[in-house]
This record gives C-alpha cells, sequence and structure tokens, in this order.
C-alpha cells in the first residue's frame, strides 16, 4: 500500500523536526518508513514494529500529541489498500485503555464522516472512465473491515454514528453496480 500523497507530505513534514512533541516525530518516522516498504506482505510483517513504536509513543505521548498520533493512525486505517493492516493495527487498539481509544475513535469517525460527505451522492467508485474509485464505496470497504476485524464493542461503536450513510453509499454502489451491469450486460472490474 502507498501512503496517500497527502499523508507521506504530512509524514515527511513532521518527522523532519520542528516544535512538535518528540511522541509524535517518532511516530511519523515510523509511519514514513512502514509506507516505504516495498509491498503490502513487507508492510504486514512490519506490522509488529509499527505497533510497538506506537506503544512507545503512546508512553511518551502526552494528550494533545497523543491527539495527534491517533489522527495519523486514523489516516493509515482509512488509506486505500489498508485492509491487510486493520486486524493487527485494531487488536493493538483494543488494548488502549477508553481514554487512549477516545481519541482515535473520533478521528476514525471523523475522517470516514468528511470523505463520506465528500463522495456526496456519486457512484462510490464512479470516475468519468479512468478506473479509480470515488471515497464511497473505499469507505464502505473499510468500514466494513473495521467492523469485521475489531471483534471488541468499544470498536465497532466507533463507526455507529455513521450507520446511515454508510447504508446510503452502500445503496448507492450497489445500484450503480446493477446500472452498469444491466447495460454493458457485465459486471465493473471494481466490484470483484
Amino acid at each position: 500500500m502507498s501512503l496517500p500523497p497527502d499523508l507521506a507530505l504530512q509524514l515527511q513534514q513532521l518527522s523532519a523536526g520542528g516544535p512538535q512533541a518528540p511522541a509524535l516525530r517518532s511516530v511519523a518516522a515510523a509511519l514514513l518508513a512502514f509506507g516505504a516498504l516495498p509491498s503490502t506482505y513487507a508492510q504486514v510483517e512490519a506490522l509488529t514494529t509499527l505497533t510497538a513504536s506506537l506503544q512507545s509513543a503512546l508512553a511518551a505521548a502526552d494528550a494533545v500529541a497523543w491527539r495527534d498520533i491517533a489522527q495519523l493512525l486514523a489516516q493509515l486505517l482509512l488509506a486505500p489498500g489498508s485492509k491487510p493492516f486493520h486486524r493487527q493495527l485494531l487488536i493493538w487498539a483494543s488494548r488502549l485503555n477508553p481514554e487512549q481509544q477516545a481519541p482515535l475513535s473520533d478521528h476514525v469517525a471523523a475522517l470516514m464522516a468528511h470523505q463520506l460527505g465528500a463522495a456526496g451522492g456519486a457512484a462510490p467508485w464512479a470516475d468519468g472512465g479512468a478506473g479509480g474509485q470515488q471515497p464511497g464505496m473505499g469507505l464502505v470497504h473499510a468500514a466494513s473491515s473495521l467492523l469485521n476485524t475489531t471483534g471488541h464493542p468499544r470498536l465497532g461503536a466507533w463507526l455507529a454514528p455513521l450507520a446511515a450513510e454508510l447504508l446510503l453509499a452502500l445503496g448507492r454502489g450497489t445500484s450503480a453496480v446493477l446500472v452498469e451491469a444491466e447495460a454493458s450486460g457485465s459486471m465493473p472490474p471494481q466490484v470483484s
């Protein structure tokens, strides 16, 4: 998985130094190194190191730095192609106490709500034929993965306020697939 360009730039700026807390710089550098690994397989193998870095940073971070770290982690969880990392990252997150989980859940919900709003009423993967995906269906996939891999009631509650919007995005996506399949006689490649 390649890091989204805006996240990669943010991580570069944070890891370069400045007035940020050392824990935030450390996590930014760890996430940047994680994103630079050559394959998803290598990244999955490096998750233990990444979660150890997160745990060390959490021990050293004050509440403000932890909120910033949680925001970076939320971006990673909702990045395109992040599904292979959800299980291990969410197992790590499930071990956090409620006060530590709150900033992460807040950022996941806020980022997902923002991205769902950005998807608007468009077909979730329609892009005018360029072959990419709009945020909607990617978020439905991410939400499904997050819900299916948590196994922890507090983590599942992160997405409860977004249930209606996620269902609408899923409905729009399903409708778009059916319309496209009927028009072309086959399922669009994005569905598989």
